[in-house]
């Protein structure tokens, strides 16, 4: 799959949460990996973080929706990413 096909995928499942719950909840595992030691196997990676909120904040405009993002729909998000990231 193509990466823009991959990425407009990841796009319209942002599209249907409300940004600033992506947001919060990225800081919240953003601050987490802040205060762990930096030897331990974390599972999250800060960039693939800040790369959920920029697209986030990006696609923002373009619905306003009341979905509440949770735990899993960021760990969905952020697995869309990854796919995109080892293509």
């Amino acid at each position: 799959m193509e990466n823009y096909e991959t990425y407009k995928i990841i796009r319209n499942k942002v599209r249907k949460y409300n940004a600033l719950s992506i947001v919060l909840k990225c800081i919240e595992k953003l601050h987490y990996l802040y205060r762990k030691p930096i030897g331990l196997e974390r599972g999250l990676i800060p960039w693939e973080l800040l790369l959920l909120t920029k697209i986030a904040t990006i696609e923002d405009g373009n619905g306003a929706n009341d979905r509440i993002a949770d735990d899993n729909d960021i760990a969905h998000l952020l697995n869309c990413i990854n796919r995109v990231l080892k293509n």
